[in-house]
């Protein structure tokens, strides 16, 4: 097996980091067409052979951007600079906080443990 020249991932991450000019670039041309009660509550996804996907935060707001579909089909490819024959949408929930772990306890041994290591540490060794 063989090392993957350093050319060709470069060309890759250019080719990455091109898509995603792409598509931020695309969504800025696009929210104007989107409701503004629905634009924090959705997103550009993808693009790909004339389909758009968004994503939306709940089943309500996935309803609300499926209802405007047919006018942000109409104007997106002025807006973009390409054909939109479809949108999909899927729903991404936002991700909700982890809690917090448990403070832990330290037992009755590991704090002596602890405090003769700290006096240990403190003691002046010049006399060592």
């Amino acid at each position: 097996m063989g090392s993957v020249p350093l050319q060709k991932t470069l060309r890759g991450l250019g080719k990455i980091e091109a898509r995603a000019r792409w598509l931020a670039a695309a969504k800025k041309a696009l929210w104007p067409l989107i409701p503004a009660d629905l634009q924090p509550h959705c997103d550009l996804a993808n693009y790909r052979d004339g389909v758009l996907v968004l994503t939306a935060s709940s089943p309500v707001w996935a309803t609300r951007l499926r209802q405007s579909s047919p006018a942000i089909i109409h104007r997106a490819p002025g807006n973009i600079k390409r054909p939109v024959h479809r949108i999909e949408v899927r729903i991404v929930p936002p991700e909700a906080p982890r809690p917090s772990p448990p403070p832990r306890e330290v037992s009755a041994t590991a704090r002596e443990h602890l405090r003769r290591c700290a006096a240990l540490v403190g003691r002046d060794r010049s006399n060592d």
